[in-house]
């Protein structure tokens, strides 16, 4: 938003830079009517530009985070990045964050692995499959990477907030085309 305030706190001819613009400007001297005008001129037009914009969309970005839950690290433990994580996102207002969830890393917290996905979901972020073991496609059998894929899908319906997305892990879609075309319609089924 324009601050309509600034005019009364700073000197409008320094503050919009029309020393720059032909104005002449010295510290400390009287500004005739005419840079009067143009510093009033420069404000309206300033915030005529602010009032242009404001119905514009705001530009956005997605914010994800893979391999969720993470375990325990050299800093933190997995339930500490969790719960940073959480308020660092609600203390700045972002809503809606997705969190690629590795079913084999819930598995391996038992518990603990799950209730940090509820918590995410509870804290209002979406949840999206990244896959159960985290393999190379193109390391792996096509049929093995959908057997996987169904692992990872059941273990996630027991969760809200589970949307139909899929990362690949390592973004590795394959090397190959008719292997990648494969799983795609694996993907779509």
């Amino acid at each position: 938003r324009f601050q309509f305030d600034l005019v009364r706190r700073f000197d409008p001819i320094s503050l919009f830079g029309l020393h720059r613009a032909g104005v002449p400007w010295t510290p400390g001297r009287r500004y005739n009517a005419q840079m009067k005008n143009t510093a009033l001129f420069a404000i309206i037009t300033a915030a005529a530009i602010g009032f242009a914009f404001a119905d514009e969309p705001k530009k956005q970005i997605s914010l994800t985070f893979d391999d969720a839950p993470r375990g325990d690290g050299p800093f933190l433990t997995g339930e500490a990045r969790a719960t940073m994580l959480i308020e660092a996102l609600a203390s700045v207002d972002v809503e809606g964050a997705m969190f690629f969830v590795t079913t084999e890393n819930m598995e391996q917290r038992g518990e603990e692995g799950e209730a940090r996905i509820r918590r995410y979901v509870e804290a209002g972020h979406s949840l999206a499959n990244h896959s159960h073991s985290h393999l190379w496609f193109h390391r792996t059998e096509t049929h093995e990477y959908i057997a996987d894929l169904d692992h990872a899908i059941e273990r996630l319906e027991k969760f809200d907030g589970v949307t139909q997305f899929y990362r690949f892990p390592f973004l590795d879609e394959g090397r190959e085309v008719g292997k990648r075309d494969a799983f795609r319609e694996a993907l779509a089924q």
